[in-house]
């Protein structure tokens, strides 16, 4: 004896989880996109460092830097280049360093804490997006 049931319900939850799982991957996609925007728009850099990957499992990951990458690698070049070299007058002083470039550390956090609190905005506000 057979058993039959009425495919109508499920149909209709079928096609609720496939809408679901689109609107996760379309948020996935977007995601690189909002921390971008959020490091031009709120943090004032003209270029964003974030990375993007994965297509089945959507990652991004935003990196924030102290300093622009321009300025950093200027600093490098400048240290390895004058203040590395042996008898070259800077001033009055004269320098002679050896080893390796001392990289700028602070103690202060690189973000202040309403730079998080406006990511964390555009993030609830782009879940908020999503309908279930």
């Amino acid at each position: 004896m057979p058993i039959e049931f009425d495919p109508g319900p499920l149909a209709k939850l079928d096609r609720r989880l496939d809408d679901m799982v689109k609107q996760l991957e379309a948020f996935g996609n977007h995601f690189g996109d909002i921390l971008s925007d959020w490091q031009t728009e709120d943090i004032h850099r003209k270029r964003a460092f974030t990375l993007k990957w994965g297509k089945r499992v959507h990652k991004a990951q935003t990196t924030v830097r102290p300093h622009s990458l321009h300025e950093m690698l200027g600093e490098h070049a400048y240290q390895r280049i004058v203040l590395h070299t042996p008898n070259v007058k800077r001033g009055h002083i004269r320098r002679r360093y050896r080893g390796r470039v001392y990289r700028r550390t602070s103690t202060r956090p690189i973000l202040r804490s309403g730079l998080l609190e406006l990511l964390q905005a555009r993030l609830n506000e782009a879940l908020a997006r999503l309908k279930w």
